[in-house]
């Protein structure tokens, strides 16, 4: 049986919340690029650099170079999307679990 969203618990939620989010940017960030050449565009990629940081980091890390930004191949990219969708995705969790409890504590 499928769970609506209403009985999904919180932290769920939140993480879901917050990844979607990141997709949704990551999607808009890369279809107007497609699309466009306008400030729009350049206003998204700044949005989706910012809030790529940590996943950034973390592929100075695995690929060991800290131009990776200059030589952001598809594999970096792709690599960059899917690990902020999961940090996002855990920071939502977190959230939404901080959430639980304070909420729960007030009953």
């Amino acid at each position: 049986m499928i769970m609506v969203w209403k009985d999904l618990p919180r932290w769920l939620k939140y993480g879901l919340l917050f990844a979607g989010i990141y997709a949704l940017i990551s999607i808009l960030t890369f279809s107007l690029d497609a699309l466009t050449n306008s400030d729009i565009v350049i206003f998204f990629g700044a949005i989706f650099t910012i809030i790529s940081l940590p996943a950034i980091w973390l592929s100075f890390i695995f690929f060991g170079r800290y131009d990776a930004l200059y030589y952001l191949t598809s594999e970096k990219l792709i690599f960059v999307i899917i690990a902020s969708i999961i940090i996002y995705f855990i920071i939502g969790t977190l959230i939404g679990l901080l959430v639980g409890k304070i909420k729960s504590s007030k009953k």
